[in-house]
């Protein structure tokens, strides 16, 4: 490219002029400093008649206005041009060539960089997963270790507690029996309570071969022996295994058993009679409902259902006495039973209570509330519901 230097002047107005002077004719061209017309000199007059000289002035004034470029000037050399510009385009490629050989070696040194970067960091992270593997190996071990330990303590814990159970389940039957000779009574006074029962089982025409009478929870056998002594048939069942050999020692017919599965087992109307006596407040309602149920399926039409419990009706009974057996659930109202055999379809249902207080202990005011007063600290202590299944 053509250089001007022209510190002092505009580059354009300069262009603006120089092309005027390419296009003015030569003998209108060359102007004084005024802008005022001359004679031309020899050294014009000379260009103007030799054409070689002109086309010298020109380039070398053009060669003056590029401020002395060599590569301008070797350009326009005839011989030199294709000499020149096959060298410089091989110095050209050759720098070229030196350029990218200096970029590839330095991408490659940092390539070689960055993969020795790559390599130790692929080192610390395989070190670093060894070490973690190292590590959750042992705590893996260490909790294995854990765990077996604590399997074995809980199965030593378990252990214990089922001899301890076990313990207080061969244990809990003679307590049991004491507590019933402590409390209940000796079996002359229970035999003399339960007498009043014998009618209804009579009347039902129970005790025979065909249509003996069930008793569950029999405990000593004291309903048992007074049945045998007026020579009815009756089978007793318990659960207590003490209790059960209680019974049999005195020749009792008596199965070691659970009372309820024993009872659904029995064939339907096989039976002339079902009593439980004391067995009802030790039932959850959802096991008494079953046993009306399934006594009422065993009893044949016309056959009797006799249920004694404590009676809740004694403020002395419901608050104190009832609770001396630790193995009672709740007391059972008189009402609450008998809806109970309602609802379960027994008919003739009646509330028998028995074993009154004794006449000693009365008030001795007369009046309306001392009656009643009386009455609910010292009425009957037990009842029994008697229910009879209809004849269908």
């Amino acid at each position: 490219m053509m250089k001007l230097h022209t510190p002092t002047h505009d580059p354009r107005a300069l262009r603006v002029k120089l092309d005027e002077l390419l296009a003015a004719p030569p003998e209108k061209a060359m102007l004084t400093k005024a802008g005022d017309a001359c004679e031309p000199s020899l050294k014009e007059r000379l260009a103007r008649r030799l054409p070689w000289l002109r086309s010298a002035r020109n380039a070398w004034n053009a060669w003056r206005l590029t401020g002395w470029s060599v590569r301008w000037m070797v350009l326009r050399l005839p011989l030199v041009r294709p000499v020149a510009g096959t060298l410089w385009a091989f110095l050209t490629g050759w720098r070229f060539r030196r350029h990218v050989t200096a970029e590839i070696g330095r991408l490659e040194t940092l390539l070689q960089h960055a993969q020795e970067q790559n390599r130790r960091l692929i080192e610390k992270l395989s070190q670093r997963q060894r070490s973690l593997a190292v590590a959750q190996a042992c705590q893996e071990h260490s909790l294995s270790s854990a765990h077996h330990r604590l399997a074995r303590l809980e199965a030593g814990l378990g252990q214990v507690e089922e001899e301890r159970k076990k313990e207080i389940a061969d244990a809990f039957p003679a307590c049991y029996l004491a507590l019933e000779n402590a409390y209940r009574g000796d079996s002359a006074t229970i035999e003399a309570r339960q007498a009043a029962y014998l009618e209804p089982i009579q009347e039902a025409g129970a005790g025979t071969k065909d249509a003996p009478v069930l008793d569950l929870g029999c405990g000593r056998g004291e309903w048992l022996a007074l049945l045998g002594k007026r020579g009815l048939v009756a089978i007793g069942v318990d659960s207590n295994p003490r209790m059960a050999e209680e019974a049999a020692r005195q020749g009792l017919h008596v199965i070691d058993s659970d009372l309820l599965l024993f009872l659904e087992a029995a064939a339907p109307a096989s039976l002339g009679a079902v009593t439980a006596f004391q067995v009802a407040e030790h039932l959850d309602t959802e096991s008494l409902l079953r046993l009306l149920a399934s006594a009422r399926r065993a009893l044949r039409p016309g056959g009797v259902l006799i249920l004694e419990t404590p009676n809740p009706e004694n403020l002395q009974v419901g608050a104190y006495s009832f609770w001396l057996d630790p193995t009672h659930r709740r007391p059972l109202p008189p009402p609450l039973l008998a809806f109970y055999a309602r609802h379960f379809g027994y008919c003739d249902i009646r509330i028998a209570r028995a074993n009154p207080w004794s006449e000693n202990p009365r008030l001795s005011e007369n009046s309306v509330a001392a009656r009643h007063i009386e009455k609910i600290l010292f009425c009957e202590q037990d009842y029994a519901l008697i229910a009879r299944k209809a004849h269908e």
